[in-house]
């Protein structure tokens, strides 16, 4: 997670928690689906960011991204964006903040690759964050799945957007 961030939480798929616990998975998409929840933390220190309320903070990291843009508009904007990718691009694409919501600013992130399984074509590692504000912790969710194909995304954002509304409602 880097020096400024602390692994907060760690979730998996049940059949492949054996291989996170033997550390045989990692971050190179040897498995398919997990969640990591972490906190920012400056100089390895978990602090609160004082003086800045949610909504200032979530302005703030979102202040690049047009208020009428949708979220859905900027996930449907990244597939395209990946479908048009031919031999030889950039393998990894950062899409930044997609948008916002009063929980959240979501980011998304596409790796493409040589599908694992030794098929041809391609193969996505897709990742979709979120960061938010809860009680002064700056708070990151990122969700990840390895697919042949980019429609899991809208689904997956689903996904982050309700797991930031359950800890900011859970944190009032």
């Amino acid at each position: 997670m880097g020096p400024n961030n602390k692994l907060l939480m760690y979730f998996v798929e049940c059949k492949e928690l054996a291989r996170v616990r033997a550390g045989t998975a990692g971050y190179t998409g040897s498995f398919n689906d997990y969640v990591v929840v972490g906190a920012l933390a400056p100089k390895g220190e978990i602090r609160a960011f004082d003086g800045v309320t949610r909504a200032q903070y979530l302005q703030l990291l979102s202040r690049d991204v047009a208020q009428d843009t949708k979220m859905e508009e900027g996930i449907n904007r990244a597939m395209k964006r990946v479908r048009e990718f031919g031999p030889g691009d950039q393998s990894v694409q950062n899409f930044g903040i997609l948008g916002s919501d009063e929980n959240g600013a979501y980011m998304s992130i596409v790796t493409i690759g040589s599908p694992q399984d030794g098929t041809k074509g391609v193969e996505y590692s897709l990742s979709l964050g979120s960061l938010t504000l809860v009680k002064g912790l700056r708070l990151g969710y990122t969700a990840v799945r390895l697919s042949k194909s980019t429609e899991d995304l809208p689904s997956m954002l689903s996904l982050i957007k309700a797991a930031s509304a359950t800890v900011v409602a859970a944190n009032k």
